[in-house]
């Protein structure tokens, strides 16, 4: 076997539900040499099941609560991909996603939970607060805990819906209505009314009768009223109308609002893809989890049955299954013999009453009391810190690879090199022996022109569309402005990573007012197999030609070798008039400094490298990335800005230096306005900092009284280099607001005033010695 980090095959979860958060977790302590493990979700942090009740109830946070994918994959070096699953090609073995280009899998895995039955219910969609994505629902939950408590009368609040979770979720909900409402404290007025609607005759199917009891017990207690055989079949926007099962009797209720816990519903692409099902449009899975009508495809949790031993969707199989499934993936990628999944017949359940009371059961036996509520929170506080309490990232290691990973067979390499030495990884050329290979070249920029055409301009003489040694580009008489960016990526998604290097690249060209026209582009890709090389530069020049695509800039060419780690550059050209031109010179006194995006890049993403990031700060660091200059630029040249440049490297204070040099100016620079990214302070007050901080720290011996300072917490971001940073741009006084408001329509949030030029007449003199910030607190 080769000791070797290279990549030769992929391994997807879609989905970040409990089983596939065990599998990450398990595979950052025991990964698979040479198999790269990606997981895709629509959202950045996923929920524990068992704590949405507390969480509803105000006995726990959303930290407390949620799962941190994007830290958790750092953690374990899995590549965390945030998007929608679309569509599912089992064939071509291909995921096709919202937004964004497909990706392939040489094995998948499904854990996407599932959905309350709302579609066949008149009215539910539009009327109904589903609990499920639990991240919709919560936000919808706040927006009712505001009106309840704004409510001028009692409101009427039904849920539909009885197992388990509708229990659950009902007593947390008329627990936090009790506690939080101001005019329940009023004196001839009653508490909103909570309604749990039933549509047969029994509640918590499967549990037994002495736990449907007391549950019936606790809601007599809470003041909630249960309607019994009232099967809902229509929902408006002040009513819900049913009938009675047996006898067909029509029945209404008048409610405020409706919150939608029936049994699940299975998604509807796992159906297109030709999956096998069971009646209820599950994926059918075999007791090894496999798909039953694919062993490359796996699926566990809600969005599964397992056909041999059926169970309740319930959160505690998906935890069952989690071991299971991380150790057949890796058997079924390396081609071994696969584990059976034997579920269990019972199980301890414990259900919340609200009011940090339980009910427990397993089997016959039940028990209730705060005491129980005590275990399960103890349950769920351990459960949760297994993926929240992480300890230090693994260290990167080379380890043996499995030859059955290999593109091609061992003793094909050894017949090949005509030597025993079958090691094909052993020594990389250097040279143009370190090139990516034509046909994958080839093939990979075909697919993906095919796919995403380049943009077209006629000023192109040769481009990519008759590919020749050299571009042939007119200026047509004007200036050719031209910039060139070159970095290691910094994420382990190269197309948000090129999308994020290629908005670098153009604002260069942005900040001088010129349009971006036409780059080259310089890629470094790291040693992998030949599928994976192909699927990772399919993924890089798609998201370099959708950026550049987006400025009305053509690719025209570009070279590709090996590395060992992922790097992208670009030379870009830009067409300007030189009497519009834009230049970092020509700051004027009294003129306002405007910022179009927050800083903290150069923190946020150094912290997420050692899997210390939150994942809303990595999310909110990448948009602000993914954000083009272009359009700030546009309007900032409108408004009559005098000097512009783009804020990277070099951090907020090297760069205003810069603009400030050549006019003599100081700036007073205005600390609490400076507006940073979600998460950035914190991370630099716990010492988090780029590697580069050390050095772009220097130029504060241009701030005046800099020991003052030092002590701000807002001081060392002062000096935080930004990738894909905002504009800085000088503006006169009275065009500052309107300009701010130009921008904010469009989309810049964060942008503001934070500085003003001025002179210090004081003493003259000093001013032609050196260039001064002065900070304002």
């Amino acid at each position: 076997m080769l000791p070797t980090d290279i990549k030769y095959k992929d391994i997807v979860l879609i989905g970040g539900g409990h089983a596939h958060a065990i599998v990450v977790k398990m595979w950052g302590m025991r990964p698979v040499p040479g198999v790269r493990l990606t997981l895709i979700s629509k959202d950045p942090a996923t929920p524990y099941s068992g704590m949405l009740p507390g969480l509803v109830a105000g006995h726990y946070d959303i930290q407390q609560t949620h799962i941190d994918l994007y830290r958790l994959c750092s953690w374990a070096n899995v590549r965390f991909i945030c998007a929608s699953v679309t569509s599912l090609n089992t064939v071509e073995k291909c995921i096709s996603l919202a937004q964004r280009p497909d990706i392939n899998y040489d094995i998948l895995s499904i854990n996407t939970g599932s959905t309350p039955n709302i579609a066949q219910t008149t009215g539910a969609a539009e009327f109904a607060i589903p609990v499920k994505p639990v991240s919709q629902f919560y936000r919808q939950w706040q927006q009712l805990q505001k009106k309840m408590q704004a409510a001028p009368k009692a409101l009427n609040i039904a849920l539909v819906g009885a197992g388990a979770g509708g229990f659950e979720l009902i007593m947390a909900m008329q627990h936090t209505s009790k506690a939080q409402c101001k005019y329940a404290d009023k004196a001839g007025q009653q508490p909103h009314q909570f309604h749990w609607i039933i549509s047969g005759d029994t509640v918590l199917r499967g549990h037994n009768k002495a736990v449907q009891a007391q549950a019936l017990r606790q809601c007599q207690r809470a003041g909630i009223k249960v309607h019994f055989n009232f099967m809902v079949y229509r929902v408006s926007a002040d009513a819900i109308v049913g009938k009675t099962p047996t006898t067909g009797e029509a029945n209404s209720l008048a409610v405020d609002e409706v919150i939608w816990c029936t049994a699940a519903a299975a998604a509807v692409w796992p159906a297109k893809a030709g999956l096998a099902l069971d009646e209820q449009g599950f994926i059918a899975i075999e007791d090894t989890l496999q798909c039953c009508s694919d062993p490359d495809v796996f699926a566990a949790g809600d969005v599964a049955t397992q056909i041999n031993s059926p169970r309740p969707k319930a959160g505690v199989f998906a935890v069952r299954q989690g071991p299971v499934l991380f150790a057949n993936l890796t058997r079924a990628i390396l081609q071994k013999p696969l584990q059976q999944h034997r579920p269990q017949h019972k199980f301890l359940s414990i259900l919340a009453c609200g009011d940090k009371q339980a009910i427990a059961s397993r089997g016959a036996i039940s028990m209730t009391g705060n005491w129980v509520w005590r275990l399960k929170d103890k349950i769920d506080q351990q459960f949760m810190d297994k993926f929240n309490q992480l300890p230090d990232k693994p260290a990167m290691s080379l380890k043996h690879c499995d030859p059955v990973l290999l593109d091609k067979p061992v003793d094909f390499l050894a017949q090949l090199l005509g030597s025993d030495n079958s090691d094909s990884e052993k020594m990389r050329c250097g040279g143009c022996g370190a090139k990516v290979g034509s046909d994958i070249l080839s093939e990979t920029l075909h697919k993906v022109t095919t796919d995403i055409p380049v943009c077209h301009r006629e000023d192109v003489i040769i481009g990519l569309e008759a590919p020749d040694d050299a571009a042939v580009i007119s200026t047509q008489g004007q200036a050719l402005a031209q910039s060139v960016d070159q970095f290691r990526s910094i994420i382990d998604d190269p197309y948000l990573f090129a999308r994020i290097a290629t908005n670098h690249a153009l604002s260069d060209l942005h900040a001088m007012a010129s349009q971006a026209q036409s780059a080259l582009s310089i890629v470094a890709m790291p040693f992998a197999g030949e599928a994976i090389q192909k699927r990772e530069l399919y993924q890089l020049m798609y998201g370099v030609i959708e950026e550049l695509n987006r400025a009305g800039c053509t690719l025209t060419g570009g070279h590709t070798s090996e590395a060992l780690e992922l790097s992208l550059g670009l030379a870009v050209n830009g067409l300007v008039n030189p009497e519009a031109l834009k230049t970092k010179r020509g700051v004027n006194i009294g003129q306002q400094l405007i910022i179009t995006k927050p800083i903290g890049t150069g923190v946020i993403m150094a912290a997420h490298m050692q899997a210390k990031a939150t994942g809303e700060a990595v999310q909110q660091c990448l948009e602000t990335m993914l954000s083009s200059n272009g359009e700030a630029a546009t309007i900032l040249t409108s408004f009559g800005c005098t000097a512009m440049t783009d804020l990277t490297g070099f951090g907020l204070i090297g760069h205003l230096l810069e603009m400030l040099k050549s006019s003599k100016l100081q700036c007073n620079l205005l600390l609490e306005k400076i507006p940073t990214i979600t998460g950035a302070q914190q991370l630099s007050d716990l010492g988090f900092s780029s590697s580069l901080l050390e050095k772009n720290i220097a130029a504060r011996r241009a701030i005046k009284d800099e020991q003052r300072w030092r002590k701000l917490p807002q001081y060392p971001l002062l000096f935080d280099p930004q990738t894909s940073g905002g504009l800085l741009a000088w503006v006169d006084q009275d065009q500052a607001i309107a300009c701010i408001e130009a921008l904010q329509a469009a989309g810049f949030s964060s942008a503001c005033v934070i500085g003003e030029a001025v002179t210090d007449s004081a003493d003259p003199a000093m001013l032609n010695l050196q260039t001064y910030v002065n900070l304002i607190h």
